[in-house]
């Protein structure tokens, strides 16, 4: 384990990715469907939604048509969601992956905390 302290620590690929299923699971569709529908890997998209990747705009767009919303809301629902995130201590890395965060043993917040965040407008 680290020397770190143990912090709430999520990265924004994680909240891109929380926002991008939160769209998704609201809209009653499947990650098979989205895939047919946009082409991209059904792995893709899941590893997306865990923030195990970051969101290209290539591959935000096509998401996004995907999902029937506009770019620019989900950067508007990430920017929510990290002012309340970080109202409530939670940091936010751009610098890891969520599973090389939690290899670290620090305290990740999950989707569902991030939803919960984002929902307080």
């Amino acid at each position: 384990m680290s020397n770190e302290k143990m912090v709430n620590v999520t990265t924004f690929p994680a909240v891109v990715g929380a926002i991008l299923r939160h769209y998704r699971t609201t809209k009653g569709i499947e990650q098979k469907d989205l895939s047919e529908k946009t082409g991209i890997p059904q792995s893709t998209i899941s590893r997306a939604e865990k923030g195990d990747v970051s969101v290209s705009v290539d591959l935000l767009d096509k998401l996004c048509y995907g999902l029937g919303v506009m770019p620019s809301q989900v950067f508007k629902d990430a920017e929510t969601a990290r002012t309340n995130l970080l109202k409530n201590d939670v940091e936010i890395r751009s610098d890891a992956k969520t599973s090389d965060l939690i290899k670290k043993g620090l305290v990740v917040v999950g989707i569902a905390a991030i939803i919960a965040l984002i929902a307080r407008r």
